[in-house]
């Protein structure tokens, strides 16, 4: 049996679709589901991780300008083409869509490649054609995203218990909670730099008294960097 997963991974998207994506090819592969990851153009870095978790990737050969967060109707049209040329000789399981971009034009265009469609979000702007919807916003409610479903029989998950996160952070300790506490997160890519300015502003001594807990973005930051912060 086969799966396929409909991502991007750059600049402006960042990584969190990526690696949301590999949690759950991980849960399929267990059940000897062979998957295919299909993106735009993705670094070394990405197509690593996939090697070391023996997934196939399918890159979607666009030009240069598509290469980042430009989509439009016109280039939903030109890459739904482009990708059922890309698995024509390929059924699959299903088909799995994290991506903000892609809605229901597409769904309906990819259906009779899968069983099923399954679409993971986190936003409720776009209309979709799919059996499986999952979002663990927690703001998001029932009633919004019925709404949005073409299909009246999908099955609807909300909720953070639909998080999908690695399991080495399912396992961390909770930190225990004090005023002298500061946690900084800007995800993985962070294109304003606001974080190299926010760690300039608390590295001042009146922030001495304070423990700080920085997720560092990859290949942003080097050592020393962090060292200067450290101290």
């Amino acid at each position: 049996m086969n799966a396929l997963i409909r991502l991007d991974a750059n600049s402006l998207t960042g990584s969190g679709h990526f690696f949301r994506s590999l949690e759950i090819a991980k849960i399929l592969i267990k059940k000897k589901i062979k998957v295919f990851f299909i993106t735009r153009y993705i670094d070394d870095f990405y197509i690593k991780l996939l090697r070391k978790e023996k997934i196939l990737h399918i890159l979607i050969p666009l030009g240069e300008s598509r290469l980042k967060n430009q989509y439009d109707k016109f280039f939903e049209k030109e890459e739904i083409s482009k990708v059922n040329r890309l698995v024509k000789n390929f059924f699959f399981k299903i088909i799995i869509i994290d991506h903000y971009s892609i809605a229901s034009e597409w769904e309906k265009k990819i259906k009779n490649k899968s069983d099923k469609i399954m679409v993971l979000d986190d936003l409720n702007k776009n209309k979709h054609i799919c059996d499986f919807y999952v979002n663990p916003n927690l703001i998001i409610t029932k009633d919004s995203i019925k709404n949005k479903m073409i299909n009246n029989k999908t099955h609807i998950f909300l909720g953070i218990k639909y998080l999908f996160v690695n399991e080495k952070f399912s396992k961390l300790k909770k930190i225990k909670k004090n005023k002298f506490s500061i946690f900084i997160y800007f995800g993985n890519v962070d294109s304003n730099n606001v974080l190299k300015k926010l760690l300039k502003i608390i590295s001042g001594k009146e922030f001495n008294i304070y423990k700080k807990i920085v997720i560092f973005p990859t290949n942003k930051f080097n050592k020393s960097d962090i060292l200067k912060i450290q101290k």
